[in-house]
């Protein structure tokens, strides 16, 4: 699928690599020497009984999905069990996460994208049940969640707190791997870098099912935005109620010039329908 060459997993660490430092938690030299840093980590906190939470980031195209899965492929190999796509991943399904999460135990999940197509209150609703659950009251069973993004800006700053290890892939099969570290007596973070790592190809089984999945996905997506456009080709002809303008401006169903044309349409001047979007949408920020 990739033009580029993955590689088995390996550290090039750099003149300015910092693998410990005051920020670090006590990984005993002997502990797994031979690993790249970040499964290292992740075990070890684990065996201190602490759950990890790991974010990936990158362009598109740059494999976020697919090292995140090698992530969870190796990993599970250590704790010696087998790690299931079909059952710990997901794309939209966040109630999917929230059944893992009731009984899973030093186990590892990844929410690939989840939510990056929702409006800014749906999107934030989501974050707080997934950290609430995940980082605030399931600590204790010691699990690893890797959340797939575009860009750290889709975490709210102070969710990114929570953060343990960022991750930001330089291209196909390349990454570099951060540690965050958060001043909670001054209310700021930032990553420190500690190694770039190179990943190889999820297994064939993986894949295959990785992509089945993400082909429903992307066909159930692109289904529901035709079927929405539909919807507004049907009602183009009708009149919409200065509510139902509005209430469809806040869900993000459609855009100011859309609301302020339908506004003026029903009758409203155009100034004042101007007026009424710029003050309903100052009134939700």
């Amino acid at each position: 699928m990739f033009e580029s060459k993955f590689t088995k997993f390996d550290v090039n660490l750099g003149s300015s690599a910092k693998i410990y430092s005051f920020w670090e938690i006590g990984i005993p030299k002997g502990f797994y020497p031979t690993l790249p840093y970040i499964f290292r980590s992740m075990l070890w906190r684990s065996k201190i009984n602490m759950n990890t939470f790991l974010l990936i980031v990158g362009n598109p195209r740059t494999s976020k999905s697919y090292c995140a899965m090698r992530i969870a492929e190796i990993y599970e190999k250590k704790l010696k069990k087998k790690f299931d796509v079909e059952t710990q991943l997901t794309f939209s399904d966040v109630k999917k996460f929230l059944i893992w999460s009731q009984n899973a135990e030093n186990s590892i999940f990844i929410l690939d994208e989840t939510g990056t197509t929702l409006n800014p209150d749906q999107f934030w609703s989501l974050q707080q049940r997934i950290m609430r659950r995940f980082v605030q009251t399931q600590g204790f069973r010691k699990n690893v969640l890797i959340w797939v993004l575009p860009s750290i800006i889709f975490i709210q700053k102070g969710f990114r707190f929570m953060t343990n290890y960022a991750l930001e892939t330089i291209k196909q099969g390349t990454i570099q791997v951060n540690k965050v570290v958060v001043r909670q007596l001054t209310g700021k973070g930032f990553p420190e870098f500690r190694e770039i790592m190179n990943y190889g190809y999820p297994n064939r089984e993986t894949v295959i099912k990785y992509e089945k999945m993400k082909k429903e996905w992307n066909d159930k997506d692109l289904k529901d935005d035709i079927s929405f456009l539909d919807q507004l080709d049907s009602q183009s002809s009708k009149l919409l109620s200065k509510s139902d303008v509005l209430e469809l401006l806040k869900n993000g169903k459609i855009d100011p010039a859309f609301a302020q044309e339908e506004l003026y349409r029903g009758g409203i001047s155009w100034s004042r329908a101007e007026l009424l979007i710029q003050n309903k949408i100052m009134s939700d920020v």
